[in-house]
Order: structure tokens, then C-alpha cells, then sequence
């Protein structure tokens, strides 16, 4: 299998060295009392840049992004039934919505089970990949593949040596049912023609966690209060008299959480360069609420300074929809 390559100390080094050149450059011409120069970049720190920009590709993993009821069903050599047990799955996206982040926890063979996966897309090999390490094993079991829009489907296909040594092939095939519930079937076997199913996972949202994003934008997990998370992780609903109403309405309770619940997080970019906005002539800030891009007034953010027309970014805000504008209260880039 194929890796890609890792950039080392020293490599980031030189990227950086790359991109500070023309800052170098302006600050020299900023001392001598002269007008500042555009920045210009060399073609390798745009291809760095672009390599390491989330894209559309990113987005389509919003589906995993949430706190999952997960029943799991396992099929054991020359079992006729297949066992059945109950799990916990919270996928959050990290780095800067780089990659998604699961933590899964259960039990396999009656004993108390615990996982940990990386999810991503990567620009330079234009392929998914999977991460995933656990407490049944001491070594990765890593993943590619491929997502069929139609079908809405994910396959990732892999290698791996069993305890006795001998080489297996894997397959995962992720169906996202709709966007509260997606199915993740396995297969092994020694030729990649010639699997067999061995698990099934049933994903179910649990929307006291949170609803499930928007198609096409990054969602930021909701934080939940320290008395609600700390139910959670013990796989139970927290009591309080105010969560548990504003778990009714699927949402977090403002009260124990310190949140303002006129705050929200958006995706923020320019509205003719990233949202591409009928109409909009030069580069104007604009934000994304409930899948619907909107100009921002009330904010001295350029887009074209906070690099707005390269990549969106999430944006914390407060403030009202007026017509086709968003009038913000407040305005504050996440990242």
C-alpha cells in the first residue's frame, strides 16, 4: 500500500521559511518608509497552502459528526446468529476541521471495549482514508477509499496480517442511511474477491447531543455542560430539571453551559469567491445560516484581509437575518 509522505521538522521548516520570504520582504520596505507590496507567493507555498486546505470532500464527513446509539452485530466462524452488543460512538471534527475524530466505547466478547479513529480526505492522493486503533489490538488498521454520490456510499478497502500471520484483506462500506442514522458493514477474507461479512454497526443520533449539520458546511459539536457530559460518559441522561428541557427542544442548556443562546457558529467567506452570490461584485463578507448564504453588515472583518476569498472558515457571530443581509451584533473568526 501506498503512504504518503510525512512532513518532517525539518520539511515544516522550510515550508514555513517559504511563506515567511515575502512577509520578510514587505517589512524591509515598511522600514525604509516606502508602500508596503503585495504579497506574492512561490507556486510551492500555493501548493502547500491548497494541500492543506479542506474542501468539499471534507464536508461529505459531516454525516459521522455527532454522539451515536450504536448496535453492533458480529458474526463469529461457523456461527449461524450473529452476536449483538451496545456501544457509544462520539465523532467531532479536530485540527481545524482537517479530520474527524472518533472515540467509540462497548463491549466485544463481554469484555469492556474501547476505539479510537482518525478520518480524513487527503487533497494530494484525492482519496479517503481511516485510522482506527483499539483495545483488541496494538497496531493501526488503515484504510482507503472512495465516496459514490450517488449511492451515498463510502468503501474503503485495506491489508492487514491476522495473529497467525497471514496476510487478509479488508473492506468497509458505510451507507449513510439519512442524516440521524448511517450502517458500516465489514468484510474480511483472504482475497479482496473473496470476503466474508464479519460486523455490522447500526448507527442511531442521539440529538441531545446535537442535530446534525448542515450538507456542505463544517459543524463545531455542540459543548455540552460539565454536568451533562459527565452523564453522557457514563451512558446516561443528565437530570437536571433545565437540561432535560432544553434536551426537548434538542438543544443545550444556555444556563449550565455559560453560553450565550444568541450565539451561534457559522461558515464564514466571501460571497463571491467561496458562496459564488448572484449579484455580488468584489470581495464583500458574507456568512452561511441554515444552508443559505447571506452578506454581513455590522462587521468591520475584510474578507479579502482575513483570506476569506481563498477558504471559508467557521465564524462565532450574534445577530438577526434582514432580508438578504445578516445584520451582525457580533462577529468573531474561529479559526
Amino acid at each position: 500500500m501506498k503512504t504518503r509522505s510525512i512532513c518532517t521538522p525539518l520539511a515544516c521548516l522550510a515550508l514555513s521559511a517559504l511563506l515567511a520570504v515575502p512577509v520578510i520582504a514587505q517589512e524591509k520596505e515598511n522600514k525604509a518608509g516606502q508602500k508596503p507590496a503585495a504579497q506574492e507567493m512561490s507556486p510551492e507555498a500555493l501548493a502547500w497552502m491548497k494541500a492543506g486546505t479542506p474542501t468539499e470532500n471534507h464536508h461529505r464527513l459531516n454525516y459521522a459528526v455527532g454522539k451515536w446509539n450504536c448496535t453492533v452485530k458480529m458474526w463469529e466462524p461457523g456461527a449461524e446468529q450473529p452476536s449483538i452488543s451496545k456501544g457509544i460512538d462520539v465523532t467531532k471534527w479536530t485540527l481545524q476541521n482537517h479530520y474527524l475524530q472518533t472515540e467509540f466505547k462497548g463491549d466485544f466478547m463481554g469484555m469492556p471495549f474501547a476505539g479510537n479513529g482518525i478520518t480524513g480526505y487527503d487533497n494530494i492522493n484525492q482519496r479517503y482514508f481511516s485510522v482506527w486503533i483499539d483495545t483488541m489490538s496494538t497496531g493501526p488498521m488503515i484504510e482507503t477509499g472512495s465516496y459514490d454520490e450517488s449511492a451515498k456510499t463510502f468503501t474503503f478497502t485495506g491489508e492487514f496480517n491476522d495473529p497467525m500471520g497471514s496476510k487478509m484483506h479488508s473492506k468497509t462500506v458505510i451507507k449513510v442511511v439519512s442524516e440521524d442514522s448511517h450502517l458500516l458493514t465489514m468484510y474480511h477474507g483472504e482475497t479482496i474477491d473473496k470476503l466474508n461479512k464479519i460486523m455490522e454497526i447500526t448507527y442511531d443520533r442521539d440529538k441531545k447531543w446535537g442535530a446534525a449539520a448542515p450538507t456542505g458546511e463544517p459543524r463545531l459539536a455542540a459543548k455540552l455542560p460539565r454536568c451533562c457530559q459527565s452523564a453522557a460518559d457514563a451512558g446516561k441522561t443528565c437530570a437536571h430539571a433545565c437540561c432535560v428541557e432544553a434536551a426537548k427542544a434538542d438543544k443545550v442548556c444556555a444556563k449550565c453551559s455559560g453560553a450565550s443562546p444568541s450565539m451561534k457558529v457559522v461558515l464564514a467567506g466571501c460571497g463571491k469567491c467561496q458562496f459564488k452570490m448572484p449579484g455580488v461584485r468584489g470581495c464583500k463578507l458574507a456568512v452561511k445560516v441554515d444552508g443559505k448564504a447571506y452578506l454581513v453588515s455590522g462587521s468591520d472583518v475584510s474578507a479579502h484581509s482575513a483570506g476569506l476569498c481563498d477558504a471559508t472558515k467557521n465564524a462565532e457571530v450574534a445577530g438577526k437575518v434582514d432580508g438578504d443581509t445578516f445584520v451582525a451584533t457580533s462577529f468573531t473568526l474561529k479559526d
